[in-house]
């Protein structure tokens, strides 16, 4: 069985540099709970929905630091997200992953969603 940690990557390998959004949703829990600062899922088909609406306007990640304690996985990110108004903004985030018997239950991002909110008119 994979490692926490490599759960992680590859769930994060498969949503920022492949795209691929069936492959992470089998790395979830069917009951994964998603907590951001302004969203909230309570299931992979809730989370997979917004996966879909928010990968359209990715435009790429940086990973700067990962760790690993126990079932718990936390990674340090920035992510580039391309706006309605053609621009790209940077998030910095800090994602926290809790995995258990092989799937991520819960997954939180925390990040100041201001410029987020802003660039797309909410």
């Amino acid at each position: 069985m994979k490692t926490p940690l490599e759960i992680v990557n590859k769930f994060l390998e498969l949503t920022n540099d492949k795209k691929d959004i069936a492959g992470a949703v089998e790395l979830m829990a069917d009951d994964i709970t998603f907590t951001g600062p302004t969203l909230k899922t309570k299931s992979a088909q809730e989370y997979k929905a917004l996966l879909e609406q928010f990968l359209a306007f990715h435009a790429g990640w940086k990973k700067y630091a990962e760790f690993e304690n126990g079932d718990q996985v936390v990674v340090i990110d920035g992510i580039f997200i391309k706006t309605p108004a053609g621009e790209t903004i940077t998030l910095s985030l800090t994602e926290w992953f809790k995995i258990s018997n092989g799937k991520i239950t819960e997954h939180k991002v925390y990040y100041d969603p201001r410029e987020f909110l802003k660039a797309f008119g909410m």
